[in-house]
């Protein structure tokens, strides 16, 4: 061969790795510049508090990556692959639920940034490493009623498909555009379809907004989650699902102390402000609605911040007075189904004056709320207790829709209050509609003490909290009775949680 032929051939190599590398460079500038403008899109957040990047993880990665949490009740209370996408523009599903025999119908919850109609279909699947759909059918979707999101890039919906009569119990279903080609690198979702047993597992459920952390901070007080777990424990809830985003991990490894609770991967790919309100509670509220159709009878919807507290003349514990509410002749003889019991608020302050005086060899009181906070105002605020089979679609603070002839029922203080214990913030120092009569949080409030709670719960939620152990949730290995040092944002100033 001649030195000019070498020559050549040579160039041409050249040539070729330099259109390589070219089209690599090219491809690593556009990932770039997509990450830099939606960055949400590419990272999903898992229950160590970190960051993972959405690129490198396969629905196989995801699947055991929530398979290290232990669910309760088979899968009734597992969502493996979290929320995913429908095509490329901005409709994400997240769970599907069967609906009854009568319909044969599945209800599929999800988000869209278009809240104009689709034309969709539900393709079934028996096993969800199938590419092809054993069957398919129109798919129709609803936009969620909500007002909570309105003026939000991203609302909530309900898509809403027939199971064809030839299909007896499909396990799974995809979300497809309509006439659009399905192969293995287009299907990008695939959701188990929950089925409710054949009769309640539960009397009383409870669920929780989305946990998330902030600058590696927890937004919530361990000693302050475990007196929240032990006091509804104490009033009859028998099983918790907490919504995961990135909660730390001291909160992971208290809610994994309590057999109780299950924990579902929330991994919602729009957080922003503009794009969706509250990390997505809205569709959370509606997913736990569903996921306890069947299970539960009945489903608390308090935040950590919330505590149900029942008449002392009626009981002690949640049963017995959700039991008394529905056995009232107005609501006997209205011959109307109940979605739900809506208890109103009165709100305590952590700014307020502390009116009890009780302590703890382990930890400092004062971090506990019903032991220690006994100033009240009241408040119009309302939440609710909901009786999951008589929804259609749930809200933040009350049922959005019940089944036709339903009806919400507003329980009268006399049977029984929530308590809401806030720190005073920006919000509350100035007059806002959630306090009545233009109060605020300040100290010069017209707050009321109120002693029930204190003394009818104040040293058995001691005593609880005490056996729970808690200094063996510190970060690192500490001595016997150190106390939970664990250092939290509180009312904006750093501050150890216990010291002792």
């Amino acid at each position: 061969m001649s030195v000019f032929s070498q020559l050549r051939i040579s160039c041409n190599k050249l040539t070729l790795l330099w259109f390589v590398f070219s089209i690599a460079f090219f491809v690593v500038i556009i990932n770039t510049a997509l990450y830099e403008e939606i960055s949400s899109k590419y990272f999903y957040y898992n229950d160590t508090g970190h960051t993972t990047y959405w690129g490198h993880v396969s629905l196989i990665e995801i699947y055991s990556s929530a398979g290290k949490v232990s669910y309760s009740e088979g899968d009734t209370f597992q969502e493996d692959g979290g929320f995913q996408r429908v095509g490329d523009d901005g409709l994400h599903v997240y769970s599907a639920f069967f609906g009854n025999n009568n319909t044969r119908k599945l209800i599929i919850i999800g988000i869209d940034k278009s809240k104009s109609e689709r034309k969709l279909e539900c393709g079934f699947h028996q096993s969800s490493a199938s590419i092809l759909a054993d069957a398919h059918t129109n798919a129709t979707k609803r936009n969620s009623a909500d007002g909570y999101n309105t003026g939000l890039k991203y609302c909530p919906i309900f898509i809403e498909c027939d199971i064809p009569e030839d299909i007896q119990h499909p396990n799974y279903v995809s979300i497809n555009v309509f006439d659009a080609p399905l192969n293995d690198s287009d299907r990008r979702n695939i959701l188990k379809i929950h089925y409710p047993p054949e009769r309640p597992i539960y009397n009383i459920s409870a669920c929780l907004q989305p946990l998330y952390t902030n600058e590696n901070v927890t937004m919530i007080n361990p000693l302050r989650l475990i007196e929240w777990l032990e006091f509804q424990l104490m009033m009859g809830v028998q099983h918790f699902t907490f919504y995961n985003i990135s909660a730390h991990p001291i909160i992971s490894k208290v809610l994994k102390s309590y057999k109780e609770v299950s924990i579902i991967p929330w991994n919602i790919p729009f957080t922003a402000r503009n794009e969706i309100r509250a990390r997505g509670q809205y569709i959370q509220a509606n997913d736990c609605s569903h996921r306890h159709r069947g299970v539960s009878r009945f489903v608390v919807t308090l935040d950590y911040d919330e505590f149900l507290i029942p008449n002392q003349n009626i009981s002690d514990n949640f049963l017995p007075l959700f039991e008394h509410i529905l056995d009232l002749d107005e609501i006997k003889n209205g011959q109307k189904l109940v979605t739900s019991l809506l208890f109103h608020a009165d709100f305590s302050f952590t700014t307020w004056p502390m009116g009890a005086n009780i302590s703890s060899q382990y930890y400092n009181t004062n971090f506990l709320r019903i032991p220690t906070m006994t100033n009240f105002i009241q408040s119009g605020q309302a939440k609710f207790v909901q009786l999951p089979e008589h929804v259609v679609e749930s809200g933040v603070h009350f049922v959005k829709q019940g089944v036709p002839g339903s009806r919400q029922y507003v329980a009268e203080r006399n049977l029984g209050r929530y308590l809401h214990f806030r720190e005073c913030t920006e919000f509350f120092q100035r007059i806002n509609p959630t306090l009545p009569k233009n109060e605020t949080c300040n100290h010069d409030a017209h707050f009321v003490e109120n002693l029930d709670a204190v003394e009818r719960f104040g040293e058995k939620i001691l005593t609880r909290v005490d056996k729970k152990n808690v200094h063996s949730y510190a970060p690192s290995a500490s001595p016997k009775h150190s106390g939970l040092n664990i250092s939290i944002a509180y009312s904006g100033v750093r501050k150890s949680l216990c010291a002792v």
